[in-house]
């Protein structure tokens, strides 16, 4: 993959998770706290690792 155009899928990802963030917030009653923390942890590790990504390919580079 081209490393330009990881820093558009950066940037599309954290929009999405700041979406998908506010629509869970708006389930924490049918859905429980835990179950939130946790959905909130593996979409803000995933934007991590993309941007840990990133940053190897922009310093190689």
């Amino acid at each position: 993959m081209y490393p330009q155009y990881i820093r558009y899928f950066l940037m599309i990802s954290v929009i999405t998770d700041i979406a998908l963030i506010a629509y869970l917030s708006t389930l924490i009653d049918e859905i429980g706290f835990f179950f939130f923390f946790l959905m909130v942890a593996l979409l803000l590790s995933g934007t991590f690792l993309l941007y840990t990504f990133y940053k190897k390919n922009n310093r190689s580079g």
